[in-house]
């Protein structure tokens, strides 16, 4: 792991790229990887008590109001004794679970009545609504009486319990420590499966050398090598530190052990063959094998096993934990989206997914100053004219930084809008910012021209720009609007400086006296017609 970070750090173009770069390619696949950003579109075409009810269930004081009916109803289900205390205190906690189960009920309704079928696409309300159907089924039979599910009854009342896993979409340092559970699940499954493939090869190795040693005190019939099971169990059980060194010396006991402190009768090399099988059968050896121990191959094969499995292979499960929650903790890509989609509501109150350009503008300023205050490079805003930015005094770098895209009325997309603020934080938010621009666009000029050859990053990208055009086409089409072709800002910006710059010539020309050419006529419309 150490070694992997420094040479992430070193930026070995070969393999890893720049950071910028990197970072760049993982914000877009964070962003366009999402199913759902909004449940519900275009709110002013939806009926008025259908958009009312959604301002509730999207407001942060109902999800309060729920998160704190899944705590009290978690104290409801802990509530239960035995032997009863009386029946009144039943009945009261059976009916608070009850108001509960009905609380959960109305929430559920009320939000797939808001939603519709947007509502199946958020993973936590499909978990919720399981608890949900789970909750109502179990009360059901409960009421019913005379069914008797035993163990499927159980297991109904667990959806209940895990309902308090949502305090979790809640909580964001507790939501930190799940995801990096979750996203270290991939690399958990290859350690597990190389300690799997230890642990066969140990317990195959320990019932050939100790399948026949003699059973004595801690090696006894729960710890054992008769079969290839019972060793299993028994290295699994070493694995944690219970007992290991004592069953190792008891299966190291020499025939001096035996005879001589214990007592009883051991054989050297205890051998089985068709000849003498009936006379062992009859001594009781095949079901209590007598053979001595030896010490060398004891400590040996134990030792080896605990450093390599009780200490290398379970540490490294704890490394790998480690891992994915620093990596967690670096990663501000969810952290970004997350609050673009909060306060994209503030400016499309509607959530019409466009916006105006100014409006977008102030949109951006806004989350990026959020996320990172004090570590951004200001810009000039440019001057107003009836309330409008005028184009020509805007600061083109700051444009070109954020590769805004305009549709033909000269509005913003949510897409567009959100893309500029990761490219904005991905070049401004660490490092020398020329640096970091040159090489976001290098990449994106290598993968336009898919130039990608060995690189994964520059081939991820081109995979995201792809995943960007169906996801923009999608949300178009949801929205009953036709998708036209997107403008680049930083040219409408460009071609109006130059226009304005074209025009503050004549004025100069006229007022000196000098009239204006027909060379420069035609070359005003044309300036005209590239700034639009």
């Amino acid at each position: 792991i150490d070694n992997f970070n420094s040479l992430k750090q070193k930026g070995n173009s070969e393999f890893l790229t720049t950071e910028s770069q990197a970072r760049w390619v993982a914000c877009q696949r964070t962003f366009f990887s999402r199913r759902q950003y909004f449940p519900v579109y275009n709110l002013h075409r939806l009926p008025r008590g259908r958009r009312k009810m959604y301002m509730i269930v999207a407001s942060s004081t109902f999800e309060s109001i729920i998160m704190c009916c899944i705590v009290l109803n978690t104290v409801a289900m802990a509530m239960p004794v035995f032997p009863v205390l009386s029946d009144g205190y039943a009945a009261s906690v059976e009916t608070a679970n009850i108001v509960f189960a009905m609380i959960f009920n109305v929430e559920a309704g009320l939000k797939l009545y808001v939603m519709r079928q947007q509502y199946f696409k958020d993973n936590w309300n499909v978990f919720d609504f399981v608890c949900v159907v789970a909750t109502d089924v179990g009360l059901l039979f409960q009421l019913l009486g005379g069914v008797q599910l035993g163990p499927v009854f159980s297991a109904l009342r667990l959806f209940r319990i895990a309902r308090l896993f949502r305090l979790i979409r809640f909580a964001k340092g507790l939501n930190q420590l799940f995801m990096a559970f979750v996203f270290s699940l991939p690399k958990l499954a290859n350690v597990a499966l190389l300690l799997v493939l230890l642990l066969f090869l140990y317990s195959t190795l320990g019932v050939s050398l100790f399948g026949k040693v003699r059973a004595s005190g801690m090696h006894n019939k729960q710890a054992n090598f008769r079969s290839f099971y019972r060793a299993w169990i028994t290295l699994l059980r070493a694995s944690t530190g219970e007992a290991w060194n004592e069953i190792m010396h008891e299966l190291g006991r020499d025939r001096f052990y035996f005879e001589s402190i214990r007592g009883v009768h051991c054989v050297e090399d205890l051998r089985i063959t068709a000849d003498n099988f009936d006379e062992w059968e009859r001594l009781g050896v095949i079901e209590d094998p007598i053979e001595c121990g030896t010490a060398t191959s004891s400590y040996v094969f134990f030792v080896t096993y605990m450093i390599i499995v009780g200490i290398v292979i379970l540490n490294l499960f704890i490394a790998v934990i480690f891992e994915a929650f620093d990596e967690s903790s670096k990663n501000e890509d969810g952290e970004v989206i997350q609050k673009c989609i909060e306060s994209w509501g503030k400016y499309d109150p509607d959530y019409t997914m466009v916006v105006d350009r100014d409006t977008a503008m102030s949109f951006i300023d806004e989350v990026v100053g959020q996320l990172v205050r004090g570590r951004l490079i200001p810009h000039e805003d440019g001057e107003r004219a009836g309330g409008n930015v005028l184009l020509h005094t805007m600061d083109l770098r700051y444009a070109r930084r954020l590769q805004l895209k305009l549709t033909e009325d000269h509005r913003v997309t949510f897409f567009s809008a959100v893309t500029a603020v990761m490219r904005r934080l991905c070049i401004e938010g660490f490092g020398p910012m020329e640096q970091n621009m040159r090489e976001i666009e290098h990449m994106e000029r290598e993968a336009e021209r898919g130039e990608v050859g060995g690189n994964k990053v520059y081939a991820a990208l081109r995979r995201v720009q792809s995943m960007r055009h169906r996801n923009h086409d999608r949300m178009t089409a949801q929205l009953g609007q036709i998708p036209g072709p997107l403008m680049s800002l930083e040219e409408q910006i460009a071609a109006a400086k130059i226009q304005r710059r074209f025009k503050d010539l004549l004025v100069a020309k006229r007022q000196r006296g000098i009239p204006a050419s027909s060379n420069d006529t035609h070359d005003s419309t044309t300036i005209n017609r590239a700034a639009g």
